[in-house]
């Protein structure tokens, strides 16, 4: 599955920043090959960084709404739902100079669940181009 992800920085000391984040992905339902569920999340995480030299690792953590929506192959497709969750990562950027970067992160999103839907938990690996304005 692939998806993507825009997002908002704000650094608020060189260590310290916040983000609010937009992912948008479309996931296969666990057991069930032709069913998905289409997963968009708004994401505000707290943003630890560790400089060293052009690399600049991170530890990252927050909440945010899940707008879950079940997509099936041969049936109507029910209404969709949001729920609450939390999201806890790490990552690190190179910097190219210029104010551009590379960047990846591996996150994990701890959705809840309510009884008789698809679990929308799961891990997020991510991989981008950042621009510093």
């Amino acid at each position: 599955m692939i998806g993507r992800d825009a997002s908002w920085e704000y650094y608020a000391t060189p260590g310290l920043g916040k983000r609010t984040i937009f992912p948008m992905l479309k996931a296969g339902v666990e057991n069930f090959t032709e069913d998905h569920f289409r997963q968009v999340k708004l994401l505000f995480n707290g943003v630890y960084y560790f400089r060293h030299e052009n690399w600049l690792p991170y530890v990252t953590a927050g909440a945010g709404a899940y707008f879950v929506r079940q997509l099936f192959d041969n049936a109507p497709d029910p209404d969709s739902e949001t729920r609450g969750g939390l999201n806890f990562g790490v990552g690190t950027e190179y910097s190219l100079g210029g104010g551009a970067s590379v960047k990846g992160e591996l996150r994990w999103d701890i959705v809840s669940q309510p009884t008789g839907f698809p679990d929308a938990t799961g891990v997020s690996l991510t991989f981008g181009y950042k621009r510093f304005f």
